[in-house]
């Protein structure tokens, strides 16, 4: 529901409904416990990206860090694409904070993941 409400531009009905599917979540037993943490990675960045459009980007920052917490658990390589992209949001978040250190040292995390994915001269990576 949450993602259909998001699509709709309800922001806070997004919101709304991507927390009590957080609550779902933990209500799940340890044999989905893998399962859980993709959704829950899914739920948190969703809840990221509402805040940084509500221009909350306190909120954003932490949604974001907990997305990132979950999806590192699932593939504990950074270099993959969906740690890239939060890394991405993650530096926009921190500059609309006015943490600058933070935002260079995710923008830098962004390069050195999207280099190691597309190479150095690749059009994603310009």
């Amino acid at each position: 529901m949450g993602n259909c409400y998001l699509q709709l531009g309800n922001l806070d009905g997004a919101k709304e409904n991507f927390e009590k599917s957080l609550l779902l979540i933990k209500k799940l037993d340890s044999t989905t416990e893998r399962i859980s943490d993709v959704i829950a990675s899914k739920i948190f960045l969703n809840l990221g990206i509402i805040a940084s459009t509500q221009d909350r980007p306190s909120e954003s920052v932490h949604f974001l860090e907990r997305a990132l917490d979950y999806l590192l658990r699932e593939c504990p390589s950074e270099v993959h694409e969906n740690v890239l992209n939060i890394y991405i949001l993650l530096g926009v978040s921190q500059t609309r904070k006015g943490d600058l250190d933070a935002a260079a040292d995710c923008y830098q995390k962004a390069l050195t993941i999207c280099i190691s994915l597309h190479g150095e001269n690749s059009e994603e990576t310009a």
